[in-house]
């Protein structure tokens, strides 16, 4: 992903929105759907002062296909797939290229906090570069059965996530001063880095989720 964008994402044209749906008759019992939407976004939101942003590039994807064939007047099933990925990437562009402003040698300068200015902190995001992605994979089929009063609807649904997570929490470091006093005088309270080369900090989780339904509409009367 890193390589097939180039930062920062500020162009609005990186912003679009697309679908295609397909119809297709089988048979006289058979029919297919098909949907395929993809989506990208991009934003540069500031941090606190307009030399630090965050680019951001995220893109979605959803794919589906379903097929329905009636048995008989009475009994309809559906069967549907479906495939979702998703993932956002971020990076803080370092603009302040001079060594002697590094919090960690061979980084981008840090975040700088002074607890008496509230939110007026500045330097580059410290949850960045960030890369995250999903991947939701869904099948489901449901079955509609009609017999004298009653409407019976039946089925399953199972899915199959995979989320991966990588973040770079803290390598350029931060730096925390309780005035502005003590930024000036460079005597800070606390002062927080990754240890370079000892934290893996790549995450990757895999669950499964199923579910089982049925219902029975029951028609009273002609009311």
């Amino acid at each position: 992903v890193n390589n097939q964008y180039t930062f920062p994402y500020t162009n609005p044209e990186a912003d679009y929105f697309g679908q295609m749906r397909v119809d297709h008759s089988l048979s006289t019992n058979d029919t297919l759907f098909g949907r395929y939407t993809i989506e990208n976004s991009a934003q540069a939101p500031i941090i606190s002062f307009p030399t630090f942003f965050v680019d951001e590039l995220s893109r979605g994807q959803y794919s589906t296909l379903s097929e329905t064939h009636i048995f008989s007047p009475t009994l309809l099933n559906t069967a549907r797939f479906s495939f979702s990925r998703s993932w956002v990437n971020e990076q803080s562009p370092n603009l302040i290229n001079n060594p002697l402003y590094n919090f960690v040698p061979g980084t981008a300068m840090g975040y700088i906090t002074i607890s008496s200015l509230g939110q007026a902190n500045f330097g580059n995001s410290g949850l960045t570069p960030l890369l995250f992605t999903q991947n939701i994979f869904t099948g489901s089929d449901d079955a509609f059965y009609t017999k004298g009063r009653h409407s019976i609807k039946f089925g399953v649904l199972f899915n199959h996530f995979q989320h991966f997570y990588n973040s770079q929490n803290a390598v350029r470091g931060s730096i925390s001063f309780p005035t502005v006093a003590g930024f000036l005088t460079a005597t800070p309270t606390s002062y927080n880095i990754e240890v370079p080369g000892f934290n893996n900090q790549y995450r990757a989780f895999h669950e499964n989720s199923m579910g089982f339904y049925v219902q029975d509409d029951v028609r009273l009367n002609s009311r």
